[in-house]
C-alpha cells in the first residue's frame, strides 16, 4: 500500500476529517491532503506526527524489511539487526534517513540515521525535542536564524518546535544520528 493511502486508511478509521487531523497535528489541510494523494514517504518528523495521532506503526509506512522483529526477554526490548537499516527517503529532499528500530508506535522516541547531501535541507518543525551527533563530516545548523557549525563527533540538543535546517557545504554526505523526543501524544 503506498503511503497517501496507508494516511488516509489509518486517518479514516479514527473517523477524522481531513480538517480534524490538521487540528489535532498542526499540519495544513492542503499539506494533508497532497500527503494522502501522494506515494512519496514525507519527512521523517511529519510521518512521526501521522502515526501518533492515527495510532498506526511507522514501520508499516517505511516498508522495514523486518516489521516483527525477534525481541528477547519480555517484548520490552527490540534488537534491530544492521541488515535492516535501509534508507526511506527521497533524495530530492536533501537528505535521506534510516530507521534504526521497529516498532515506532507508542514510542517516545525515535532514533535514525540522516544522511545531509552536499547543499541544504528545506526548514523543519515538528513538535518534538531533538538530539543529534554529528558522525561523518561537518554541517552547519540554522536555527532560529542563527548558523551553527557541528563539527564530527559535536552534538546540539534542540527544541523542534522552532525552524531549523541542515546546511552541508562539502561534497560529501554527512552522517548524523538523530533521535526525536515525542512528549506530546494526540
Amino acid at each position: 500500500m503506498k503511503i497517501g493511502q496507508l494516511i488516509k486508511k489509518h486517518r479514516q478509521k479514527k473517523g477524522y476529517t481531513l480538517e480534524e487531523l490538521s487540528k489535532i497535528t498542526s499540519l495544513s489541510l492542503s499539506y494533508l491532503s497532497k500527503l494522502e494523494r501522494s506515494d512519496r514517504v514525507p519527512p521523517f518528523a511529519t510521518l512521526q506526527t501521522l502515526a501518533t495521532a492515527l495510532d498506526f506503526d511507522i514501520t508499516k509506512a517505511l516498508n522495514v524489511k523486518n516489521p516483527e522483529p525477534k525481541t528477547e526477554g519480555d517484548n520490552d526490548i527490540i534488537i534491530f539487526r544492521q541488515e535492516h537499516h535501509e534508507d526511506e527517503s527521497e533524495d530530492d529532499m536533501g537528505y535521506t534517513y534510516i530507521p534504526l528500530t521497529t516498532g515506532y508506535k507508542s514510542k517516545a522516541i525515535a532514533p535514525f540515521l540522516m544522511e545531509v547531501m552536499p547543499g541544504q535541507t528545506r526548514d523543519f518543525t515538528h513538535d518534538a525535542e531533538e538530539f543529534i551527533y554529528v558522525m561523518k563530516g561537518t554541517i552547519k545548523l540554522v536555527y532560529k536564524g542563527i548558523t551553527y557549525e557541528i563539527r564530527e563527533g559535536d552534538t546540539a540538543y534542540l527544541d523542534s518546535r522552532h525552524v531549523h535546517r541542515f546546511i552541508n557545504e562539502s561534497n560529501e554526505k554527512v552522517t548524523i544520528l538523530a533521535i526525536n523526543y515525542i512528549y506530546r501524544r494526540f
